[in-house]
């Protein structure tokens, strides 16, 4: 799971899982980063009521489309608009297991 904050197209801060920051390669966020274009953050983002007015939508988004470094899992997307702070909630999330590719152990 990741948790970001953003303010536009551009993120504030993000947090990470466990088993996200096991990933192997996967590079975190950091402020300032743009967002990921093509994600229901970007869209919710795009319109300022949506924050404004604390609004809430969903979407699914890639991984690797967040994060690079990767692998690419689909994921759902939760977006929340943040009222008079300005800024955006958004938590990505899967039912899917998050495996390190680069596992020593795999043959």
């Amino acid at each position: 799971m990741a948790v970001i904050v953003t303010s536009g197209s551009r993120v504030e801060y993000c947090f990470l899982s466990e088993k996200l920051k096991d990933v192997s390669g996967l590079q975190w966020l950091k402020k300032g980063d743009v967002i990921a274009p093509k994600s229901a953050t970007a869209k919710f983002n795009l319109n300022s009521a949506n924050i404004n007015e604390a609004k809430q939508d969903e979407g699914s988004s890639w991984l690797d489309e967040w994060f690079d470094g990767a692998p690419q899992i689909e994921m759902n997307e939760d977006v929340i608009g943040l009222g008079s702070y300005g800024k955006t909630l958004t938590v990505l999330f899967t039912d899917e297991a998050i495996d390190d590719e680069e596992d020593e152990y795999d043959d």
